[in-house]
């Protein structure tokens, strides 16, 4: 499936983690075993309740859970929004140490389609000959995105030319450990977010990311029976995701507040992105656009929030 984000190489990226490094090791049997175990589980969680101890803790960044019944209910949960609310949601498994007596820490990131991308995704796939190459932006946290019509053409300019349009694509890296006990049992689960640990720091610029994050904790690690408005209140008390630039209500990254409400009611930025459609591709793709012209007057929102 060209364009999907785990048939399109990747940019390699390091981001800064919450915890400490995991030392370098070679691979041996139990670590194959835990890495296996991790591949089959369910938004980070195993499904296999004979693999948890009767005592098992499942500690997040903001959630503990204790006892195999609040675990497996919560991977049931979390595995279900993961389906639901995310356009091809998937989990990637990189590294696998183990640190001490039964004990291993692995390291995964999570990718998705960004719901603020789904038209532009949609249009792309639809476009003979070009092929979607994604990319993280864990290496440009501190970086505030600003949108630019420069930066549309440019998108747009390199696909038609290169058959190449480059995307930023959701992430969330994580850190797992796992302490297993004689026999063989997960006793505790401990699960760290770099992106939490970076907007608590005040690391985090860059809105699109403040987006994900936003995201991938309200669905993805909201606790069972905890209702949507009172997570979102605790993310915004705890982790401070509202103090990143452009994360305020009504805000538009990358613009002066007396400038935003003009930005916003000026629709003759939509039709002037449709005329240069027109000129650029032709008659055919301009006449598609301004035949979808209401539904991409959302998209050019959507286009702010994207990175660009």
């Amino acid at each position: 499936h060209p364009g999907r984000p785990w048939h399109t190489p990747l940019r390699a990226s390091a981001p800064e983690a919450s915890s400490a490094p995991v030392p370098e090791a070679e691979p041996t049997d139990a670590t194959e075993r835990v890495k296996a175990l991790m591949r089959s589980a369910t938004a980070m969680l195993v499904t296999d309740p004979a693999v948890l101890a009767p005592g098992v803790r499942l500690r997040t960044d903001l959630t503990e859970l204790t006892g195999p019944e609040e675990y497996l209910r919560a991977g049931r949960i979390w595995g279900r929004r993961s389906r639901e609310e995310f356009d091809e949601l998937r989990y990637n498994v990189t590294r696998v140490a183990q640190t001490g007596p039964g004990t291993f820490v692995v390291q995964w990131t999570a990718y998705w389609v960004p719901p603020q991308m789904k038209g532009l995704v949609a249009f792309a796939r639809s476009w003979p000959g070009v092929e979607i190459q994604w990319y993280d932006l864990m290496d440009r946290l501190d970086q505030r995105s600003k949108f630019s019509w420069a930066a549309v053409a440019k998108l747009f300019w390199t696909a038609a030319t290169t058959g190449i349009m480059r995307l930023p694509i959701s992430a969330m890296p994580g850190t797992t450990m796992l302490q297993f006990d004689a026999e063989g049992k997960i006793q505790r689960q401990q699960e760290d977010l770099m992106l939490i640990g970076a907007i608590r720091g005040g690391k985090v610029q860059n809105r699109r990311v403040a987006k994900d994050t936003l995201q991938f904790m309200l669905e993805v690690r909201r606790p069972p029976g905890i209702l949507y408005e009172q997570w979102d209140q605790r993310l915004m008390a705890d982790v401070g995701i509202n103090q990143v630039p452009g994360m305020g209500q009504l805000d538009i990254e990358g613009m002066d507040p007396g400038d935003q409400n003009q930005y916003i009611e000026d629709i003759s930025t939509i039709l002037a992105f449709g005329v240069v459609v027109v000129l650029t591709f032709g008659f055919v793709f301009g006449y598609v656009y301004l035949q979808n012209l209401q539904a991409k007057a959302d998209m050019m929102q959507r286009l702010l929030d994207s990175g660009y």
